[in-house]
């Protein structure tokens, strides 16, 4: 959820979603690609030392629930353990954020290209959740099939958004050109905010700000699929286990 709200992403997830449902087509699985380039300067793996101690007990509460698996040991939760397992045995390195809200923006989520290798793949990333966010998020959704957080507790809200950033991840490893697009659209973003800041009442002012919004929208849209198709994945899978399905 690249620097868009929550209702902004839920609508567009919506969008997505129902039409890949009318297309009849479904998304490709997310999987550990073993040809990944492997970072060799750092161990591989999830990272968790940039949490507080509180919020590390959070995450903690959330691994838990990932990982939870049912009697004969098969997971509670198959594709966002999947997502999990696909992450944290990517060979990279993960970080884990759980910043507070900082009053501004309004993302429940999101995942930040913080190094790339030589050959383009991304070796380091950080997973960044908002509690205080998603606490507060509600659907907007009209989408009957798909209606993010509607029926789930607290701790499965986090879940559903953490889905939605680990298929985002997952892509950023395995893709060069996924990681590529989603540099491109921070730095579009950041572009943006910055020529709004210069406003300047004119015809030329107005068309430049509509295409720059216009490549916002087209990077956002391709960027957003598959980790949309993931994130309602999940959200059935928690909503189901929830009623007893």
């Amino acid at each position: 959820m690249a620097g868009k709200s929550v209702v902004w992403i839920a609508t567009l997830c919506a969008a997505l979603t129902a039409t890949m449902a009318n297309a009849d087509v479904q998304a490709a699985p997310l999987e550990t690609s073993n040809h990944l380039s492997m970072d060799t300067t750092n161990p591989s793996g999830i990272y968790t030392d940039r949490l507080s101690p509180r919020r590390l007990k959070l995450w903690k509460s959330l691994t838990a629930m990932v990982l939870a698996t049912d009697a004969a040991g098969n997971p509670l939760y198959a594709r966002l353990h999947a997502l999990w397992q696909a992450v944290a045995t990517s060979g990279h390195v993960v970080y884990v954020e759980l910043p507070a809200w900082n009053g501004i923006h309004h993302k429940a989520g999101e995942v930040v290209v913080e190094k790339v290798d030589q050959k383009g793949y991304s070796s380091a990333v950080a997973i960044r959740l908002y509690p205080d966010v998603i606490d507060h998020a509600t659907s907007e959704s009209s989408d009957e099939e798909f209606r993010p957080f509607l029926g789930l507790g607290k701790t499965e809200r986090y879940l559903e958004v953490l889905g939605h950033e680990l298929a985002h991840a997952v892509m950023a490893l395995r893709e060069p050109d996924y990681a590529r697009k989603m540099l491109d659209l921070a730095s579009e973003s950041a572009n943006y905010a910055a020529f709004y800041r210069m406003y300047v009442e004119s015809p030329q002012y107005a068309e430049e700000m509509r295409q720059r919004a216009e490549r916002i929208q087209i990077l956002t849209e391709i960027l957003e699929r598959p980790a949309c198709a993931a994130e309602m994945e999940v959200w059935r899978e928690l909503t189901q286990k929830r009623s007893g399905k």
